[in-house]
């Protein structure tokens, strides 16, 4: 194994401190077309944190993940089974990429256009293999050198590391290609529907604020001095929600209260941003019930594009195999060639076979008697 394969890396503590505007995302597709990520990585942070998004993207990178998964072998010889077995049967795959670091990975590259992760190498005692674990990374200080077209990586020494895709170290995943791969991220569709839905829920809670208690008028009695009206409403300012008062003979007290239905914008603008998050991320806006047949399989089905999980399923599968288990089939088995290729089944299940209720009236002890052989007439 290469001395380069064996040092880990950290990455740089930070916290978001931006406050999204349409003016920020312009500022984060500007920055991602020039190289850089920082604004884009914190953009995917507060999209993982939506809870619309938060509920439908596990529906689809999750749904992927529970379907059923094999291993199909390549090369030749005895040792391409022994690979496969490998993964199937001694779990090296859990440790390479257990659920919780694919979904990671996957989610975030389905956002952004591309995911980090680094192969953080293992012995392991029991099979004597050395397995790579997958460290998932922020994209914040990753940046593309357009002169050098070559990937650098900011660490927590603040030094600076070239990345290359697939030599041993690091996996960048790009679903949808290597070519400005960020510019056909999710995020550029959801960024205009998560401002907006923020900017709803944000004044849709300054109107409650506003309307919600009403405004107290005084009304002075006729020929009240001036300074008895001030006092008045300085009382008025000084009392609390839950507060009474008799107002003196020829005083008054009434509650102004909106009566425009304006806050009905507020509910449907979220509900049109959340409908369109939907769509975007998995390809419809759409529930139904799972009646029998495979139930992983169905709900994922019910739920997600079917062509969108045949497309997440061919992406991922080709990342793993080209940059991480090429690797893995090298060290442990003597050739990249040996490497299986992960394959999960996203054939759609055939419905039920409707039955047709049986006509037959006849009482279950009589249909006994006149079926058994040994009955005379």
């Amino acid at each position: 194994m290469k001395s380069s394969s064996k040092k880990e890396y950290r990455e740089i503590q930070s916290r978001s401190l931006v406050e999204w505007t349409n003016a920020e995302i312009k500022t984060a597709r500007i920055l991602a077309d020039s190289g850089s990520f920082l604004y884009l990585g914190e953009l995917v942070d507060e999209l993982l944190a939506d809870d619309r998004v938060k509920g439908v993207l596990p529906q689809r990178v999750s749904g992927l993940l529970g379907l059923p998964l094999t291993f199909e072998a390549s090369g030749d010889g005895r040792k391409k089974g022994r690979a496969v077995r490998a993964l199937e049967t001694e779990e090296d795959w859990w440790v390479i990429a257990s659920e919780s670091e694919i979904q990671q990975i996957q989610s975030y590259a389905l956002l952004a256009g591309l995911a980090l992760a680094e192969l953080v190498w293992t012995n392991d005692e029991d099979t004597g293999r050395v397995l790579p674990k997958l460290k998932p990374w922020s994209i914040k200080y990753l940046r593309f050198d357009w002169q050098l077209r070559q990937w650098f990586l900011r660490t927590d020494d603040f030094s600076e590391i070239q990345i290359q895709p697939g030599d041993g170290k690091w996996l960048l995943y790009t679903p949808y290609g290597s070519n400005r791969p960020w510019s056909h991220g999710l995020w550029r569709a959801l960024g205009k529907w998560f401002l907006s839905k923020q900017f709803s829920i944000s004044d849709w809670a300054r109107h409650s604020e506003i309307h919600g208690s009403g405004i107290r008028v005084g009304i002075a009695a006729e020929g009240a001095l001036a300074k008895d009206r001030e006092a008045y409403a300085d009382d008025l300012a000084e009392m609390g929600s839950d507060t009474s008062m008799v107002p003196p003979h020829g005083w008054d007290l009434k509650l102004v209260e909106a009566k425009a239905r304006t806050w009905e914008m507020f509910p449907a603008n979220i509900d049109k941003a959340n409908e369109a998050i939907s769509i975007v991320l998995v390809g419809q806006n759409l529930t139904s019930n799972v009646q029998s047949g495979s139930l992983a399989a169905a709900q994922v089905h019910d739920a997600v594009r079917e062509d969108l999980i045949r497309f997440d399923a061919l992406a991922l599968s080709t990342a793993l195999h080209d940059q991480v288990l090429t690797w893995w089939a090298e060290f442990n088995f003597g050739s990249r060639n040996l490497a299986p290729w992960p394959v999960w089944d996203t054939k759609k299940p055939a419905p039920p076979v409707a039955t047709a209720p049986s006509n037959d009236k006849t009482p279950p002890d009589k249909a006994a008697k006149t079926n058994d052989p040994n009955t005379t007439k």
